[in-house]
């Protein structure tokens, strides 16, 4: 585990180590059971399960399907769409579903790096968390939300209800 903490404070975490993780938890325990494990979580369906199922795999065939230096070197996928396209194309999913996949281990090195910076011994606060996200500038994907529009002053009513001297 020493090893793994490296690579993340040095920002060095790669595809090969995401794969390595994602088998070595399937092979311990099914989804079912890590779901279970998290609170909160107990409410959900059969067929939400098979979806995250589904995704891991889709994930695994997209890494196993990437050359040693691609999963070394991610930076590799985010700056050539050619390659993207070969991936998608061998593993059986949209070059789009390649991009996301990229962005979403960038993100990881940078939370995971935030985590690992920030903990002393023990689980970081949900507040940390937030604090982190907030500080690398930009809202994970599908979380941004459009800032609220303040409604217009109006005036003191008039009329009813107003004495006069």
């Amino acid at each position: 585990m020493l090893k793994i903490q490296k690579k993340i404070m040095s920002a060095k975490y790669d595809f090969n180590d995401l794969l390595k993780q994602t088998r070595t938890v399937a092979q311990m325990v099914s989804v079912t059971r890590v779901l279970g494990m998290i609170p909160g979580m107990g409410m959900i369906s059969p067929a939400q399960i098979r979806e995250v199922e589904r995704s891991l795999k889709l994930m695994e065939s997209m890494i196993e399907v990437m050359t040693p230096e691609e999963r070394e070197k991610p930076g590799l996928l985010a700056e050539s769409s050619v390659r993207r396209k070969r991936i998608a194309q061998a593993s059986g999913t949209m070059e789009k579903q390649v991009s996301q996949l990229v962005a979403q281990l960038f993100q990881m090195r940078v939370k995971m790096k935030n985590m690992m910076g920030s903990m002393d011994g023990s689980i970081p606060a949900l507040s940390d968390l937030k604090e982190s996200i907030k500080a690398e500038g930009k809202a994970p994907p599908g979380t941004a939300r459009r800032k609220k529009k303040k409604a217009p002053e109006r005036p003191p009513v008039r009329g009813f209800g107003r004495r006069s001297a």
